[in-house]
């Protein structure tokens, strides 16, 4: 089936998504979610075909990694590859944990074990959220049906790819972390009258910084990536709604509905009335 033009403009602009590679991994049994009374003490050496991804979610912890003894009092991840070996034990009260057995093609099968080691203990971000999810997915893993096995598995890669970007977030500078967060509101709000100089100097830095540090989160510069979330607006307003140009112009962040048709033209390569029509 041919993609209509209309489309195939917006699927060549830049997006920091674009770079994202997801990492291939497999299940070696079913998640596990366990509560564990007080007097609970682990030691084991993870088996040579898998590596496991630990992550306590209530409770208060002690391991024993590496002749290193490290106490969590918070929701927090543990990924401990094969031949790893763990005495862990629960402290004033029980704990509940999750877990992933993971085939030796997780991320750090064959990554530096020194990096995976610097990032046990790491905090959950968005704690209640990971609960839950880690709590359906493991409902759902001992459920017959092939479908909810399915669904269980895509949660299982949604947990581990959160275990991933929270690690990864973990090691980003202060710099970054406040890129990122004003990237998404700019995502969120492009017809906000965002200045590029006011952004700067209230974020701290010089024009040269705040473009440099910007374009390292999204791969394009402030300017750029501003027109891109507008234009994404735009081309969704005039696929999905019944606005009229003259509306869609001011919820994409253009007053001047004339200067919004020359500059949607100009990336588009088609009128606004053009792009809807071919959607028809």
């Amino acid at each position: 089936m041919d993609v209509p033009e209309r489309f195939l403009y917006f699927c060549r602009m830049p997006d920091p998504w674009e770079k994202t590679e997801l990492p291939p991994f497999a299940l070696v049994d079913r998640p596990i979610l366990a509560r564990n009374p007080p007097a609970w003490t682990w030691r084991v050496e993870v088996p040579q075909r898998f590596c496991n991804l630990w992550v306590l979610l209530e409770g208060r912890v002690e391991f024993e990694l590496r002749s290193q003894k490290l106490r969590f009092d918070r929701p927090s991840y543990f990924c401990l590859p094969s031949g790893e070996r763990v005495v862990a034990r629960a402290i004033d009260g029980a704990l509940l944990n999750f877990a992933l057995h993971l085939a030796p093609t997780c991320a750090f099968a064959v990554g530096d074990e020194s990096q995976l080691a610097g990032s046990w203990g790491t905090p959950v971000q968005e704690p209640e959220w990971f609960d839950v999810t880690a709590r359906r997915c493991v409902e759902l893993g001992h459920h017959p049906a092939s479908q909810n096995q399915a669904l269980s598995f895509a949660l299982a890669q949604t947990l581990f790819l959160h275990f991933l970007r929270d690690t990864t977030l973990s090691r980003e500078s202060s710099s970054l972390q406040t890129m990122r967060r004003l990237s998404a509101v700019m995502r969120l709000d492009p017809a906000h009258p965002w200045e590029i100089e006011a952004m700067a100097q209230e974020a701290g830095y010089s024009r040269s910084q705040f473009h440099r540090l910007f374009r390292e989160v999204t791969g394009q510069s402030p300017r750029a990536f501003l027109t891109h979330c507008r234009m994404e607006r735009a081309r969704r307003l005039l696929i999905e709604s019944t606005m009229n140009v003259s509306e869609i112009a001011e919820a994409a962040g253009y007053p001047d509905v004339y200067f919004f048709s020359r500059h949607f033209k100009q990336h588009a390569g088609v009128s606004p009335m053009g792009y809807r029509n071919a959607g028809e």
